[in-house]
């Protein structure tokens, strides 16, 4: 199984992978969108984000999934900072188009979706904190309807949360030792 960390920007996201990796000794896959976006430099325009820069991302996020095995159940797990089901909220969000390929959840999968009830913090490439709680109920709506398994993390600051997460990859733990003595 993989662990994605999904939700909104400010959300804690990058830092819990970061930790999540590390302290599991697990395999960690980076945002692809923001570095992609770093790349472009201060000129782009994030409020009139270039849609052929999307689809390029896009392109790039299911290259670095597939990189990681994400879609192969039995694959050593690896820590996502994000998937390509950002994709799917950011395309409804900005241009209201929807495509199946960017909805494909995987029941081998776990969400720790990040809720909006950390501090907004603007660090020039972030451009959604007034409408956090409005793009929060498109992953909870689409991690609903699609049937994943996901944990909302709520806690308002960063050690609150890692203590969620990891109360989480405690509780996979023990499910993944009963599945396993259960085949045996």
């Amino acid at each position: 199984m993989h662990i994605i960390l999904t939700g909104t920007e400010s959300t804690f996201k990058s830092s819990l992978a970061e930790k999540l990796s590390q302290e599991y000794g697990l395999s960690h896959a980076s945002e692809y969108a923001r570095g992609y976006i770093e790349k472009l430099g201060p000129n782009v325009d994030l409020e009139n984000f270039p849609r052929e820069h999307f689809f390029a991302i896009a392109k790039g996020q299911f290259a670095l999934e597939h990189s990681f095995n994400y879609h192969d159940p039995q694959a050593p797990t690896c820590v996502f900072d994000t998937d390509h089901i950002t994709l799917d909220i950011w395309n409804r969000a900005v241009w209201g188009e929807q495509y199946p390929a960017y909805r494909t959840v995987f029941p081998h999968n776990i969400y720790l979706l990040c809720a909006p009830t950390t501090p907004w913090v603007d660090d020039g490439m972030r451009v959604d904190g007034h409408r956090r709680e409005e793009l929060h109920q498109m992953y909870v709506e689409l991690l609903d309807t699609s049937g994943a398994w996901y944990f909302t993390l709520e806690s308002p600051d960063f050690n609150g949360r890692l203590e969620e997460a990891k109360k989480v990859m405690k509780g996979l733990e023990i499910e993944i030792k009963l599945r396993d003595s259960a085949d045996h």
